[in-house]
């Protein structure tokens, strides 16, 4: 039987619809970009301004860090001949040139070390005071009995025996635990606290080991405290 004529012409119309569709979102598209051309090409520059920025943040961040640590690692030097003034001075430099590197805290312990061999204890506790509160940090530690020393130097005893005690209860090593502790007990004793220290060095005893080398000479100056605590002379 013959097709009606317009049956072609229809199932042509229904399969061009897809393509009709797809040209009209083209077209679309186009006359978007068309309008919208000057938008385009802003956030193009844009975006590849932002792109270079960052390359070359990252790029002198790399090269500031490299010659802050090519320039400590000769400080590094000047520290151990014993220079601690030229230490002291050649670090000051440094720090205002490179305190924002990941090397400075390292920077800073060895400031506050020439410092106090240079007999400027008031300087250290200035530099380190505000820098070694956070004792997880793995430099914190050293830098707190850095303070600690300067305090005792300046002859701010309570003070650093606040510090040693503070070591004593945040630090992560038992060496450092036992160091701290036994440097209170010291300048308690020192300083005529002797029940002071004996509270301290009871602490102390409790923290070590049995078998700890070191808990025999802990002992006696254990018993020294106690001695004096009681009005008596020193155990010989």
């Amino acid at each position: 039987m013959a097709r009606h004529p317009g049956a072609r012409k229809v199932q042509r119309t229904q399969q061009a619809q897809p393509d009709d569709i797809f040209v009209e979102r083209v077209l679309g598209t186009s006359a978007w970009a068309k309008e919208n051309s000057t938008r385009l090409i802003v956030g193009v520059i844009t975006a590849a301004v932002l792109l270079g920025a960052f390359l070359l943040y990252r790029n002198n961040q790399r090269v500031l860090r490299d010659r802050a640590e090519t320039q400590l690692s000769a400080i590094r030097q000047t520290v151990l001949s014993g220079n601690a003034a030229l230490a002291a001075r050649d670090l000051e430099t440094w720090m205002a040139s490179f305190g924002g590197t990941r090397v400075a805290d390292e920077a800073r312990l060895l400031l506050g070390r020439a410092y106090l061999d240079n007999g400027e204890p008031a300087r250290a506790i200035e530099l380190l005071s505000g820098a070694v509160r956070d004792l997880d940090d793995p430099l914190a530690v050293p830098g707190a009995f850095m303070l600690a020393a300067a305090y005792e130097a300046s002859a701010q005893a309570d003070l650093a025996v606040e510090e040693y005690l503070r070591i004593a209860s945040g630090a992560p090593h038992d060496y450092q635990v036992h160091d701290a502790l036994e440097s209170a007990g010291r300048i308690r004793l020192q300083t005529g606290d002797p029940v002071g220290a004996v509270e301290v060095y009871d602490r102390l005893l409790e923290a070590m080991g049995e078998s700890d080398p070191q808990r025999a000479v802990i002992e006696l100056r254990r018993a020294e405290a106690a001695a004096r605590a009681r009005g008596a002379a020193p155990a010989s």
